[in-house]
């Protein structure tokens, strides 16, 4: 049986979030720009797993009763299956806990 999760993300998942952004972006972050910016204020992510395999990602900024999507992202092998939808939910409901309503994109780009 297949096991799908999300896990929170957080400076100790910047590597592997690192790797999935490169994967899914042409102008990829490193483990240190991923580090630097979960230390920023609002700052949070989370990672889709598949029978413990990264398949995706979603990063944002709550401040000022917004919520920035800085970057979501999915496996090639995985789009097309919910998984952008999962991650939106689980991160909608984190800002909403923050006292963030809705959110909000300034770029789409696709690989």
């Amino acid at each position: 049986m297949t096991s799908f999760g999300i896990v929170s993300c957080s400076k100790a998942h910047a590597e592997v979030t690192a790797a999935l952004l490169g994967a899914c972006f042409d102008k990829a972050w490193d483990g240190a720009a991923i580090a630097g910016f979960m230390n920023t204020p609002g700052a949070f992510g989370f990672i889709g797993c598949c029978s413990s395999v990264p398949q995706g990602f979603i990063l944002r900024r709550a401040a000022g009763g917004e919520c920035e999507i800085v970057r979501l992202g999915v496996s090639a092998g995985r789009r097309r299956a919910g998984w952008a939808a999962r991650l939106m939910a689980v991160a909608l409901e984190s800002a909403a806990g923050k006292g963030a309503a809705g959110g909000y994109c300034l770029r789409i780009n696709r690989r």
